[in-house]
């Protein structure tokens, strides 16, 4: 899911309550300028109020994600972002957050030895980019 950089504090608010996402894209003209999760909205909404722009409160660190990439290192990556774009020839494919990983270690851990990680991440990226 993804907010746009005009959008308020209040916004992303609603959109946590109105979708089963709790991180956030916030996009610009196209591109992907930021991410927005559930905690810095809290955040903002207490010392900012509603009506600040998400761009006050959004990460501006965002890191990519190829569709091929190793799980350990999308875990990695995920220690200091809570969800992760996943581009592949500059197009966005979808997102990866803590859920996926949790999804996925559940799986294998009733003995799905079918699945693997790139399985999982490459499923889960499409269905996130009908969603975007």
């Amino acid at each position: 899911y993804s907010l746009d950089a005009s959008d308020t504090i209040h916004d992303a608010a609603m959109a946590l309550l109105d979708v089963q996402a709790s991180d956030f894209l916030v996009m610009e003209g196209g591109n992907i300028i930021g991410t927005l999760d559930r905690n810095r909205i809290i955040k903002a909404l207490t010392k900012k109020g509603g009506n600040s722009s998400v761009t006050i409160a959004m990460n501006t660190e965002v890191k990519f994600l190829s569709p091929d990439m190793p799980l350990d290192k999308v875990y990695t990556h995920l220690q200091s972002n809570a969800v992760l774009p996943v581009m592949d020839k500059g197009k966005l494919m979808g997102v990866v957050d803590t859920n996926n990983i949790l999804e996925f270690i559940m799986i294998k851990s009733i003995g799905n030895s079918d699945v693997n990680s790139k399985q999982i991440v490459r499923s889960r990226l499409t269905l996130e980019a009908e969603e975007i």
